[in-house]
């Protein structure tokens, strides 16, 4: 976030900050392109400056079939998400949330008290209080506990620190009060009576985000009480002292060191190891230092291999954000990406899939829980921009196939939050008041920088002229053909 957030795109931030240096240096303005033409220099210097490498030491060099250039790109692929969240995770122990806006205790929940706003990022959606829990199960496991709802949406995804889903807890398979222990991947010993239900993560460290629907702002209040009887706290009772994180792993200022991400992964690899279901896969990354039970020291590299490991991150970074800009997903008749149904598990090891709903979103829940649809631009290629306007159109059985709520949200494209307007509306969903429907049950939502005026003005979904956009729709607890995935998506059309 330009203002330190924790999906800003390093790469340009990098290279501004090098620009700014040369400038000071040189005494005048440096083009992206220069830079990036700078840089890509530099690392070739580090290699033809380290191309003899230490005595014992492995040949690293970029080519061939398998090179180690190809290694280091493909383990940042994988790798990605546990670098996102081992600088998320110091970023919220250590300062502000950037969802809750609150310092964060480790195993403790940090409830969001405010709703989206433009400086919120990771796309989120406005229909929802947010709360977070940065979980820590290397020692014990975890007790939650789950107090009687009113009948409202809510729901609580357990994540492993590579975004993948482990539990999924909602309304519908935990109706009543209950505990749940969740525990470690080598934890062994006997959960006690009383708890209703145990989910074991991949990893030790894990992310979980509640969400807690509310229809207006008083409601709101209403939510924020409900939340107090959500709790947590360790299997043996034992809260103290749990704000210092043991592990906590500081990062590298991304500004000034092209490892930066390495460096944090390679920390983070004794910290919070991948998944031992990824053992065979990550055999291959050995041959540069990285591997099942490895303990990677980037520091102790020549300077030919640091060269290759940055610009493996250099390349990787910049493949991840492209990702983000190609609407990924199958693409209904309507134009809109389909997230396929291992959206939130990754089973199908698409690791640049995985690493892009990081970048822009941080986490996505299961099909079974939400349909998500992006629609970021037309059949001929051309982008959606707010300077033009646009008619969205939803039939009337996709907005009754639902069973807690649906909504259309607009985002800025370059940071994925929603767009500042005057009025403060971001979305169009099933809690918007006075929406004006069809004959046909059928709903038109325009979107444009203008108010479109008349009754069209209670359908209205602001955005920002000259600013490219992308249009996200989600159906909670979804039924019918959103369900199945076969729903094409409401049509959009230019105004």
């Amino acid at each position: 976030m330009g203002r330190q957030n924790i999906l800003n795109c390093w790469p340009l931030a990098l290279y501004q900050e090098l620009g700014s240096q040369i400038d000071h240096m040189k005494g005048k303005k440096m083009t992206d392109q220069f830079l990036q033409f700078d840089r890509r220099t530099l690392l070739a210097g580090m290699l033809a400056t380290g191309a003899t490498i230490g005595h014992g030491q492995a040949s690293w060099a970029k080519g061939g079939a398998r090179s180690d250039y190809d290694l280091a790109r493909e383990l940042y692929r994988y790798a990605f998400p546990l670098i996102f969240f081992g600088r998320y995770r110091h970023n919220s122990l250590t300062g502000l949330d950037v969802i809750t806006r609150q310092q964060m205790v480790v195993n403790q929940w940090s409830h969001a008290s405010r709703t989206v706003t433009p400086e919120s990022t990771g796309a989120p959606q406005t229909d929802t209080l947010y709360s977070i829990l940065l979980g820590d199960l290397s020692q014990e496991p975890l007790l939650l506990t789950i107090p009687q709802m009113d009948g409202r949406y809510w729901s609580i995804q357990c994540c492993d620190f590579f975004g993948s889903t482990f539990a999924m807890i909602n309304r519908r398979n935990t109706p009543a009060a209950a505990r749940v222990a969740l525990v470690g991947p080598n934890w062994r010993g006997r959960i006690p009576n009383g708890v209703d239900a145990v989910h074991r993560s991949p990893t030790p460290l894990i992310f979980t985000a509640m969400r807690t629907h509310f229809v207006s702002e008083a409601d709101r209040e209403v939510v924020r009480t409900l939340r107090t009887g959500f709790s947590a706290a360790p299997l043996s009772g034992q809260i103290t002292g749990q704000s210092k994180a043991a592990n906590l792993v500081a990062p590298s200022p991304r500004g000034d060191d092209p490892l930066a991400d390495f460096k944090l992964l390679a920390a983070m690899w004794a910290a919070c190891p991948p998944p031992s279901a990824d053992r065979a896969y990550l055999r291959q990354f050995r041959k540069i230092g990285f591997g099942p039970g490895a303990k990677p020291d980037i520091g102790a590299l020549s300077v030919a291999q640091k060269a290759v490991f940055a610009q493996a991150e250099a390349d990787g970074f910049a493949e991840v954000v492209a990702a983000t800009k190609q609407a990924p997903g199958q693409l209904t008749r309507n134009g809109w990406a389909m997230f396929g149904s291992d959206l939130g598990l990754y089973r199908n090891r698409d690791y640049l899939f995985r690493a892009m709903v990081a970048q822009q979103g941080i986490i996505a829940t299961p099909v079974t829980e939400n349909v998500y649809m992006s629609f970021q631009k037309f059949s001929d290629g051309s982008r959606l921009n707010g300077s033009d306007r646009f008619e969205i159109v939803f039939d009337a059985a996709a907005l009754a196939d639902v069973g807690a709520f649906w909504s259309i949200h607009a985002y800025r494209l370059a940071t994925f939050s929603v767009i500042p307007n005057a009025l403060e509306r971001y979305s169009i969903s099933s809690r918007t008041q006075n929406l004006k429907f069809g004959a046909d049950g059928s709903l038109t939502v325009y979107a444009q920088s203008s108010d479109p005026g008349g009754e069209r003005s209670n359908n209205w979904l602001p955005t920002k002229a000259g600013e490219e956009l992308m249009l996200m729709t989600r159906a909670y607890e979804p039924k019918g053909k959103i369900a199945d995935l076969t729903w094409p998506g409401p049509m959009v059309r230019r105004g």
